[in-house]
């Protein structure tokens, strides 16, 4: 099954279930679902196997399915939209679909809260009452942009969204919501980068170095220049606490991109650098560049704010073939400590593909920076393959042995 790539079309319809949570109803609930617009003419509703067990005419924003014969029994049910088009080139027939799930009224299935609590997501992996409920993995809570994590009130939101956690997710102060079976943590993930770097331009027009900070350094008043040797090689020079100040002068360098990134790593006291491409030597960079050092602040902002609520904070890397990987979970676990030392910090997050594990950040002893360890998987079992998902798990577990880190948090 795949997915189209392309926008839906204009008569495509989005399903909404205005009486329950991400279409979750149990046994004697009836069954309501919004549109977003009146483009399809009918629809049909099938079970798991694929037979037709309601259908009806669209003549209103909100319609109820004719309740089926002997009612809705407990399963996954599919919802199709129908009109006049039936041949859309990526579409084909539907004009919209939705999925719901009727279970049975059971003490295990507490009710579930209003649509008042929380953010009110239609997503069950998203909405933290409805995860609770079904019991769906870690409670991942995101900072789209580490250097301002306070914008469009997000850091505000993370803390809200705590208070709905520790209600009914993770320390439940409504009994039914327990879950005395595994542990419930609360995490929280920078998925777009957490750690400030700055990219060096290659001689064959692409990227060369990535240059971070070296520990206990401030990135925000260190600047970098590369350029082709004065006489041979690479020249890379480190300037601060400003960009006219030259604090370091590394000339002559020879080798490709991962020996100039070597040599300055030993020599500098300001900068670590890694090969980001296999150019020969670097162009010419004119004015020195900072560095920056907003994405660690933000993340030590944002854990100031949250020191306390929250159980593990995760380093999502560029990633994790690259050793720079690494330097960037070292860097981020600093970040982490200075606003909270009894923190657990994760990471690097990679997800298990069907290649070969990469091995760059373990290789470079990330994992010594790390007190749990994350991954991801994207495609196995939550499709619903577990033995390819056990063998990419079993795969991943070598690799942290061979590493010494297998008995780590995971």
């Amino acid at each position: 099954m795949a997915f189209p790539l392309t926008s839906p079309p204009a008569h495509y319809t989005a399903c909404t279930f205005p009486t329950r949570r991400c279409g979750l109803f149990a046994v004697g609930d009836i069954v309501t679902i919004g549109l977003s617009q009146l483009t399809a003419t009918s629809y049909e509703v099938r079970d798991f196997w694929g037979t037709v067990v309601s259908s009806g005419l669209v003549t209103a924003a909100t319609r109820v399915p004719p309740i089926p014969v002997g009612g809705w029994r407990p399963g996954w049910y599919r919802l199709h939209l129908l009109g006049a088009i039936t041949n859309d080139p990526d579409y084909g027939r539907s004009y919209g679909s939705a999925m719901f799930t009727v279970y049975r009224s059971d003490a295990r299935f507490p009710a579930l809260p209003s649509a008042a609590v929380g953010r009110g997501d239609s997503s069950p992996l998203l909405d933290l009452p409805t995860k609770a409920v079904m019991g769906l993995g870690a409670s991942l809570l995101t900072i789209t942009d580490a250097a301002n994590p306070t914008a469009g009130g997000e850091l505000a939101a993370i803390v809200s969204d705590i208070a709905v956690i520790d209600a009914y997710w993770r320390t439940p102060t409504h009994g039914p919501y327990a879950d005395p079976a595994r542990s419930r943590e609360v995490i929280v993930s920078w998925p777009n980068g957490a750690v400030d770097s700055l990219v060096l331009p290659g001689s064959l027009g692409g990227d060369w170095l990535r240059v971070y900070v070296a520990p206990g350094v401030n990135g925000a008043t260190t600047y970098v220049r590369a350029t082709a040797g004065s006489s041979s090689g690479a020249r890379v020079r480190v300037y601060s606490p400003n960009s006219g100040a030259l604090v370091e002068d590394m000339d002559n360098i020879a080798g490709s991109a991962a020996t100039v990134a070597a040599y300055v790593s030993a020599t500098s006291n300001y900068v670590r650098a890694f090969s980001a491409l296999e150019d020969a030597s670097p162009g010419a960079m004119g004015t020195p560049l900072a560095i920056g050092g907003s994405k660690l602040a933000g993340v030590t902002t944002a854990v100031t704010t949250l020191a306390g609520l929250v159980d593990a904070y995760e380093c999502k890397t560029i990633d994790v073939t690259d050793p720079a990987a690494a330097h960037e979970q070292y860097l981020f676990r600093l970040a982490v400590k200075a606003a909270d030392f009894t923190a657990q910090v994760t990471g690097p997050a990679p997800d298990l593909l069907p290649t070969a594990v990469p091995t760059g950040f373990y290789s470079a002893f990330g994992g010594d920076w790390c007190e749990a360890l994350s991954t991801a998987d994207i495609d196995s079992l939550p499709s619903g393959n577990l033995p390819l998902g056990r063998h990419r798990l079993g795969r991943y577990v070598t690799l942290l042995d061979h590493y010494g880190i297998d008995l780590k948090t995971r």
